[in-house]
């Protein structure tokens, strides 16, 4: 239906303290709405409230309630921004619950398991009760530290989820519920470097030479070695995708074309031919084919485990990510450029490849101190026979 002349789809209900509550004509009555201006730019607030057309004494009734809820949440934001002006945060906000802040920050990632895993600990820290941000001092934190590191079996993961917790804390001030932060005083949980597994290359040698019970396994982790590829870009990646190339200098040059899934860049990745013959590529025809059809899950860890641990005899912690731990850790050993391998392996920081250093820092530490001898030799000084000069006459 058209609109009657002169009559406006909006109207004022009510306006204080630079607040104003409107209502705005919809198909079955009214939507409300606030109206005002922060920091220099009109803001308009939806509160999801609705009135109905009030043909009947029960529907008027609501709507007076509704009005009435309303009218309070825009009493409530002209004192906000009364607040605000002044640099001052209102009694209302300090005393929110910060453990039902921490709930909407967690929602507001996704349900990140670090997240949920850092909302439980702080539940159990509080022993399930409700704390104000007025009660989050210096100490508090320091509290906290202290019983993340001892409920914790690791020291990186208290860090971790001591970490989401002050960004939460930084969020509310971010948000204006605290005026000053407390975090900002307190040291963070130091992380440790964690050991990082790989393989040697006779290792590598030794697990090229064992069977698996499960060869496409076998396959496909001595393919990771060589090449550094993760494992989600492994078990997705088809024939189609790798692709040999004849040089003018007569060799072949074996490479994948490539999007790796955890940063999306595209990449042309060349392979050794002891890679492209282990993945078994001129076997395959059909060009959808998926190389390594396996997926990651519980029992194929296990079954890696089984293989590396028990058949090939290698007694040290294996997963997937250990293949490409193994494929930096072999090119630096043989003198690459952190730069190269950065690409090759597609870390968007060189930092992260740095981590691999100090494993070849340790690795020549162990060739500086290798014993030639099984037992101590005791080198004596030569004896030098001395000889008479001849008497000239």
């Amino acid at each position: 239906m058209p609109k009657e002349k002169g009559k406006s789809a909006t109207r004022v209900i009510g306006q204080s303290g630079g607040v104003t509550l409107r209502a705005r004509k919809t198909k079955t009555g009214e939507s409300l709405y606030l109206d005002f201006m922060q920091s220099g730019q009109r803001t308009t607030e939806f509160l999801g409230l609705y009135l109905t057309k009030g043909k009947n004494p029960m529907e008027k009734e609501q709507n007076a309630e509704i009005l009435l809820q309303a009218e309070n949440v825009r009493a409530q934001r002209s004192i906000d921004l009364q607040s605000s002006r002044h640099h001052f945060i209102p009694q209302y906000k300090l005393k929110t619950d910060f453990v039902e802040w921490m709930r909407v920050q967690t929602e507001k990632r996704n349900n990140s398991p670090t997240w949920v895993s850092a909302l439980n600990k702080l539940k159990k820290f509080t022993d399930h009760r409700v704390i104000r941000f007025n009660e989050i001092t210096e100490d508090w934190l320091e509290d906290l530290k202290e019983f993340l590191i001892g409920e914790m079996k690791s020291i990186n993961s208290a860090a971790k989820y001591y970490a989401d917790i002050v960004t939460a804390i930084r969020a509310a001030k971010k948000a204006k519920m605290i005026k000053i932060c407390p975090t900002d005083d307190v040291d963070r949980i130091i992380m440790q470097r964690p050991l990082v597994a790989f393989h040697t290359p006779d290792e590598v040698k030794k697990m090229f030479e064992t069977p698996c019970k499960t060869p496409l396994i076998r396959k496909a982790y001595l393919f990771s070695c060589l090449t550094g590829l993760r494992c989600i870009d492994l078990f997705s990646i088809i024939r189609e995708k790798f692709e040999s190339v004849s040089l003018p200098d007569g060799s072949t040059e074996y490479r994948i074309k490539l999007i790796q899934q955890k940063v999306t860049d595209a990449l042309y990745l060349t392979i050794s031919k002891e890679a492209w013959d282990i993945a078994d590529i001129d076997q395959i025809i059909d060009p959808k084919e998926k190389v390594f059809p396996l997926y990651s899950c519980q029992w194929l860890r296990k079954e890696l485990r089984k293989w590396v641990q028990d058949e090939v005899k290698i007694n040290k912690h294996v997963g997937w990510h250990t293949a490409r731990h193994t494929n930096a850790v072999i090119m630096l050993i043989n003198g690459i450029d952190l730069y190269t391998i950065s690409k090759r392996l597609g870390h968007k920081d060189i930092t992260t490849t740095q981590r691999y250093l100090h494993i070849v820092d340790s690795q020549m530490n162990k060739a500086a101190n290798i014993k030639l001898f099984s037992e101590p030799v005791e080198f004596k000084k030569p004896k030098i026979k001395k000889h008479r000069l001849p008497i000239v006459a």
